[in-house]
């Protein structure tokens, strides 16, 4: 089993966006209810990566920052 380590978002957000840089996967546990039943907590893996303007796909999610950096 892998050893998991939890991190605050504003904390993960500059270590995503120096993988996303150099076009890396980011690969996180999902945590909390918000999703369900399509995300499930604990349970299921995200792989976030850099949008670079490709086609969207069914089932796909974006996950943005906005201006305000939140």
């Amino acid at each position: 089993m892998q050893k998991q380590n939890l991190f605050a978002m504003e904390d993960l957000v500059p270590v995503m966006n120096s993988f996303f840089a150099e076009d890396k996967k980011v690969i996180v546990t999902a945590v909390g209810n918000s999703m369900s039943p399509l995300i499930r907590h604990k349970k299921d893996a995200i792989v976030l990566e850099a949008f670079n303007n490709q086609q969207l796909n069914i089932g796909d999610m974006v996950f943005f920052k906005r201006k305000d950096g939140k």
